[in-house]
């Protein structure tokens, strides 16, 4: 070749480039990704034991083992980053070992709702209303109010064919769990209006769950004014809580205390002292613990009537 000129070597294909570049990322980058899937494996089939032995110590009522249990299944599917059914599951039961043990279980229960999204709504208006009484309890009426209306909602979307019902979860039972959260916020309309929608004759195994249904209804009347149908709301619900042959709950004795309330705003003075006097037995009579501040309630009534 003259001059001694060498022949211009051709350039590479633009995508030819492409293409290399792609294949040293791809095998620079498999290393790491099928360690990444044998630790998402491992991480999955060592929790499945975790999980087993959980459930057999709380079939055992052994809950602070079984807490331990589920606790670690958790932790290392946390840290793997797994969202599966099994983490679920763990969070779930988890909760459950905890209110075995009375411990505080709402942290748990909040995961349960995040993991559930759409997918469980049986399992997601459980756990909803779960969180609303817990949130209840600590006096956070308004966070209370926000799961329990969720809870509600989801209620009514979960049909029973068989029982042509919405009962997984009663809906009237939600709603007199609502309804309470509306009284302690003052919101005594709403509550009645609510409750006095609910089908209060709506039995489960032979109980009537919606008894307290009665009493809150009468709290509310009551703080709209309305006394004398308070007062026959808490004859109504004193009434269906004797026909009762389970052990009283507190609203039993509440709502005797109540009764008085309501009689002696209607300047009924004498019934009052009466229905104050008979909270007081039957308080005496139990010796419980959880009574003692109707209990308090009550003699303060008298004493202020005498």
């Amino acid at each position: 070749m003259a001059c001694g000129l060498q022949p211009k070597k051709k350039a590479l294909p633009k995508h030819f480039i492409e293409i290399k570049l792609t294949h040293v990322l791809a095998f620079s980058l498999f290393p790491a990704y099928i360690h990444s899937t044998f630790f998402l494996a491992f991480c999955f089939f060592k929790g499945k034991p975790y999980l087993e032995k959980g459930h057999k110590l709380a079939k055992e009522n052994d809950h602070e083992q079984a807490e331990a249990a589920f606790t670690q299944i958790i932790q290392l599917y946390e840290a793997a980053g797994l969202r599966s059914s099994s983490l679920l599951e763990a969070y779930y039961h988890g909760a459950q070992s905890l209110e075995k043990q009375n411990k505080d279980r709402q942290a748990y229960l909040e995961k349960v709702v995040e993991l559930y999204g759409d997918n469980n709504r049986r399992g997601l208006c459980a756990a909803c209303t779960d969180l609303g009484k817990i949130l209840f309890e600590k006096g956070d009426y308004e966070k209370s109010e926000a799961f329990l209306i969720r809870a509600n909602n989801i209620a009514f979307t979960v049909y029973d064919p068989v029982k042509n019902r919405y009962d997984f979860m009663p809906i009237s039972r939600i709603d007199t769990l609502l309804a309470r959260t509306l009284i302690k916020q003052e919101k005594y309309s709403e509550a009645r209006n609510l409750l006095l929608h609910l089908d209060l004759s709506y039995k489960l195994d032979g109980y009537c769950y919606n008894i307290e249904a009665y009493l809150f209804l009468g709290i509310a009347s009551a703080g709209l004014g309305k006394h004398d149908e308070a007062q026959k709301f808490f004859e109504e619900a004193i009434q269906k809580y004797k026909s009762s042959s389970l052990p009283k709950p507190i609203y039993f004795f509440e709502a005797h205390y109540q009764l008085g309330l309501s009689l002696e705003k209607q300047g009924k003075k004498e019934e009052a002292k009466q229905a104050y006097g008979k909270t007081l037995a039957l308080c005496n009579e139990c010796t419980r613990p959880d009574t003692l501040d109707v209990t308090s309630k009550a003699l303060e009534a008298l004493e202020r009537l005498e």
